[in-house]
């Protein structure tokens, strides 16, 4: 009996929640029509609900500047750090390990991402014809450069044979960052060269850095193909932070704008409403 009662008391609730809202959502169009041609018989609960109704669009077009202004104040953020090389990926594979080392490394995680792309397509069990493997297709040589310490020697088939195997992806993107970052140190930041020589190695590389007929680099179909594909991708991974930012801080705007238009609306209503009646 108990349970019943409780039961018909949260029903009880619910409706008059429910009958609550649907008259605060119709209270403008009953303060219009009543403005318009007023009604001596409105009830006085109708004018509650409207005085209700105007301090939530009030509210909320407050909360909406707010909120304005925090998307700002983020896609400002997010455009300091585009400019200086720290904007992150998001919805990619593996999207976590490469802002995390590529942030901790100090390189662009969208031209990792793009190197991911263009070298393995993501798969980290990957190994080249020459002998790469894993998610940024390192040589053997260049992974025991990097990682010294490890018990893997990077020349083995896959699967990875522990967290710091060269197939393993958190230790692969960690070790082809690194790599990255030593290469644009080596060609004092130049992206074009430090992708040259991440292809083709060093030694094409640095002769063909400063020919002008070559744009920096190799006369090398595959890596100035290499190079191309890679710049192309670059933008769009360092796109989607930004367009997500954009369209975020957009609408945002916009529910700013038609919120306090909203709240000036309900609240000229009102006035206007008092003044038919007072007349």
């Amino acid at each position: 009996m108990k349970r019943h009662r409780g039961y018909k008391r949260r029903r009880s609730i619910s409706s008059l929640m429910l009958s609550a809202a649907l008259q605060l959502i119709v209270s403008p169009a009953v303060m219009v029509a009543d403005t318009l041609k007023p009604n001596r018989s409105l009830r006085k609960a109708w004018v509650f609900y409207y005085v209700a109704f105007c301090i939530l669009t009030l509210l909320t077009s407050w909360f909406a500047v707010l909120y304005s202004d925090y998307r700002t104040d983020r896609a400002i953020g997010a455009l300091a750090e585009f400019s200086s090389g720290r904007a992150t990926v998001k919805g990619c594979p593996y999207a976590a390990q490469i802002n995390f080392y590529a942030i901790k490394y100090n390189v662009d995680p969208s031209l990792i991402a793009a190197i991911i792309k263009q070298e393995s397509g993501f798969n980290p069990e990957a190994v080249s014809p020459k002998g790469a493997r894993g998610l940024m297709q390192i040589m053997p040589g260049t992974w025991r450069h990097l990682n010294p310490t490890s018990r893997c020697r990077g020349d083995h088939a896959p699967p990875a044979c522990g967290d710091d195997c060269i197939f393993s992806p958190s230790a692969n993107i960690k070790a082809g960052t690194k790599h990255m970052r030593e290469l644009l140190d080596r060609y004092n930041g130049n992206v074009v060269v430090a992708l040259a020589a991440y292809n083709a190695g060093s030694d094409p590389a640095s002769k063909y850095a400063n020919v002008e007929e070559f744009d920096g680099l190799p006369p090398y179909k595959e890596t100035q193909g290499y190079a191309r594909s890679i710049a192309s991708m670059w933008v769009a991974f360092r796109s989607q932070g930004e367009l997500a930012l954009a369209k975020g801080l957009v609408l945002a705007t916009r529910a700013k704008v038609w919120l306090m238009w909203l709240s000036i609306g309900t609240w000229i209503v009102f006035l206007a409403w008092i003044a038919r009646r007072t007349a």
